[in-house]
């Protein structure tokens, strides 16, 4: 359990002292005597917890817990001060998350148990929360839930085209797939954060999302590629309808305050021996090789 810990304090033999204290635990000890070096300090290390003074020239304690609390947030904070008055707790509590206040002269025990006991518990929340997280993106796979866009799994698509294939050989009921995905994808990767990225498809999920039938299926097949069933559709019906969806996205401005190209396929279910891997793959490989562009899309035959 090793703790990397970082000490702030102007006064360089309580540095040493606080170095010395610590050097016999699970902590790898850093020390800055300025607020400055001590963010320069956690730009390199993985710093878990900060023990500062406040009374500091240049950048006090405050301003320097300001800086911590903005660029590390899962970062502990304790001040250990000897001269703080009823004004900065005050504006600790109110305006900075400190984790613990202790006051100079500290004892050695109770300083290592206090620093021991928040990083067990910070850690013991951190394992809680990924917990979670991996119980909630199980049961949304089983669900069959796109965690990112909401959409459904590629799995439970597959499971609706099985079910499409089965209407259709059994009431000759039509049924297309469509493909489409972002133009130029990979330059918006280079050219946007992955918070980003993400507002985007998820942007596009809730678009297309309001604009198809009950019977239609949207999933996320791909980084930006999306498959759309267009249940009782044949392929003249599902022309309009894709027309119509691509005129939608490719004249929307998005919320990067841009608006986005994409491209089409369709593929109509009309081989009683065509599987839906095949079906699939046919749909992929029209993306690739014939996409409908949005600017000609409305112009093809029908």
């Amino acid at each position: 359990m090793d703790i990397n810990i970082l000490f702030i304090d102007d006064e360089v033999p309580i540095l040493t002292a606080l170095k010395r204290e610590f050097s016999n635990g699970p902590f790898n000890v850093h020390l800055a005597h300025t607020g400055l070096l001590a963010l320069h300090v956690m730009e390199k290390h993985p710093i878990e917890i900060v023990v500062a003074d406040l009374d500091m020239p240049r950048m006090n304690g405050i301003e320097l817990m300001h800086y911590i609390d903005e660029g590390y947030p899962d970062c502990l904070k304790v001040v250990l001060s000897g001269k703080a008055g009823i004004e900065d707790i005050a504006t600790l509590i109110n305006q900075v998350h400190i984790d613990a206040f202790m006051q100079k002269p500290w004892k050695k025990k109770e300083l290592i148990e206090k620093v021991v006991h928040l990083v067990k518990k910070k850690r013991h929340d951190v394992n809680q929360h990924n917990l979670l997280h991996q119980q909630l993106r199980s049961m949304q796979a089983q669900t069959g839930i796109d965690e990112l866009t909401g959409t459904v799994s590629k799995t439970k698509l597959i499971e609706y085209t099985i079910a499409q294939i089965e209407s259709f050989r059994r009431y000759k009921q039509p049924f297309c797939l469509s493909v489409f995905e972002v133009d130029d994808y990979n330059e918006l990767e280079r050219q946007m954060t992955s918070k980003e990225l993400a507002t985007l498809l998820q942007e596009i999920a809730r678009i297309v999302s309001t604009r198809i039938r009950i019977l239609d299926m949207l999933s996320r097949s791909g980084n930006a590629r999306f498959s759309l069933i267009l249940s009782h559709t044949n392929e003249k019906q599902a022309l309009i309808l894709i027309t119509e969806l691509a005129e939608t996205l490719n004249n929307h401005i998005f919320k990067i305050g841009r608006k986005i190209n994409f491209h089409f396929a369709i593929v109509e279910f009309n081989d009683f021996f065509l599987t839906v891997e095949k079906l699939l793959e046919q749909a992929n490989q029209q993306l690739q090789m014939y996409p409908l562009k949005s600017n000609i899309i409305s112009n093809l035959p029908s």
